[in-house]
């Protein structure tokens, strides 16, 4: 108000170029701040980064290095950084035929009211449907947590009966592997059935509570999912070993990451 409020004092231009001067300015002046704010808080709250390009959490050593030092944001930041660049580019459906020549230009400002209007409808719907967007984000972090505590439980669980799940190059123990599935395989079919599974997770306490309370639905209907590659309602030791490769190989890089570039386990 106070920026239209002085463009508007210089009364012998006409009132659009009044406007169009104070619009431009508050524009560029939002813009500018934004990106000041953003670049001094990337200044001031970068860490070191791994070798992996992510941050570690408040350890700052290499002073001034900007090839090694930043931050790193989660995936809704991503997100909204990237509405906001897109937004920018509506800007251009004026902007272009102004630097071509065409200063007023009837179809520019038609094609960018309907742009502009399409982008906030988008955004509309965007921003209802987000709460289920982020749900499902949320279950998958959930998921993610399981796999990680399941493959903790039966490394601790191979560590105290068998040996290490994994050999010195972070691979699958095929011997302990082969332990591990014969002592849930307790009809010793050759299979894991999903009463067998539910002893398993019992086993190793994985049913959401206590040691003694019973597995979910969806805890044994997620792990067959996970484990039974073609649905045939039993696990084989193929299918076992497979599922557990791709949780172990998940659960290393997590930790690297969470160690800036180490390979803890366990």
């Amino acid at each position: 108000m106070l920026l239209l409020s002085v463009q508007g004092a210089d009364l012998p231009r006409p009132a659009c170029a009044v406007l169009a001067a104070a619009a431009g300015t508050l524009t560029g002046s939002s813009v500018l701040l934004l990106s000041l704010a953003w670049g001094v808080s990337v200044l001031l709250g970068r860490c070191d980064l791994s070798e992996q390009g992510v941050a570690i959490d408040k350890q700052h050593t290499r002073g001034w290095d900007l090839n090694r030092t930043g931050v790193t944001v989660d995936r809704d930041v991503r997100q909204g950084a990237a509405i906001m660049a897109g937004s920018v580019l509506l800007y251009g459906t004026v902007q272009v035929p102004a630097f071509l020549g065409f200063s007023n230009s009837p179809q520019a400002a038609l094609v960018g009211a309907v742009a502009c209007l399409s982008s906030m409808v988008g955004y509309c719907v965007y921003s209802v449907l987000y709460p289920g967007l982020q749900q499902r984000r949320i279950d998958a972090a959930r998921r993610k947590r399981f796999r990680m505590v399941a493959v903790q439980a039966l490394a601790l669980r191979s560590n105290e009966r068998y040996g290490s799940l994994v050999d010195w190059r972070g691979r699958l123990d095929p011997v302990t592997v082969r332990s591990i599935f014969d002592e849930f395989d307790t009809d010793h079919s050759g299979e894991i059935d999903k009463g067998e599974v539910q002893g398993l997770l019992l086993g190793l306490q994985l049913a959401g509570g206590g040691s003694h309370d019973v597995p979910s639905q969806d805890t044994m209907d997620y792990w067959m999912k996970e484990f039974d590659a073609n649905y045939d309602g039993r696990i084989t030791f193929d299918e076992f070993n497979r599922a557990l490769g791709r949780w172990v190989d998940e659960r290393l890089t997590s930790s690297s990451r969470a160690a800036g570039g180490g390979s803890g386990f366990g």
